[in-house]
């Protein structure tokens, strides 16, 4: 990337200080910081040609060319605040709160599978996004 985690001209991000130590907490806090920047090619970079991306009740995305597509959309995120991620074997979970340019505000949870234990490539990702109340 090229500009260091946690900083933006654009966007605020808070993000935990124990992603360091565990190459998986990282790429997962890479990750969502890249999707927030819609840095697509260090996403797609990091996932499995057959990658499955689901927005619960809003869009199940397919293959990397779906998911490329739809990291460039309209959305416009301003700040993104990454509460925790917690991983295990080819598993992990990140949950935190966003906020786009026009004031909404939304809760997430994303639920991940990497290809295995071993490899930090994106296999599927599940995420709950909720927007808060004013």
């Amino acid at each position: 990337m090229s500009k260091p985690l946690g900083q933006n001209d654009e966007i605020l991000f808070t993000l935990p200080k124990d992603c360091g130590n565990s190459p998986k907490k990282k790429i997962i806090q890479e990750i969502l910081v890249a999707a927030a920047r819609k840095d697509s090619s260090f996403i797609l970079e990091n996932s499995d040609e057959n990658v499955c991306w689901n927005i619960v009740n809003k869009v199940n995305l397919q293959g990397k060319e779906k998911v490329g597509a739809y990291l460039q959309s309209n959305i416009v995120i301003s700040q993104l605040e990454l509460s925790a991620v917690i991983t295990h074997g080819k598993q992990a979970a990140a949950h935190g709160q966003l906020t786009l340019a026009n004031g909404d505000s939304y809760s997430f949870c994303h639920v991940i599978d990497f290809i295995s234990a071993g490899k930090n490539v994106l296999k599927n990702v599940t995420s709950y996004v909720i927007k808060l109340d004013e």
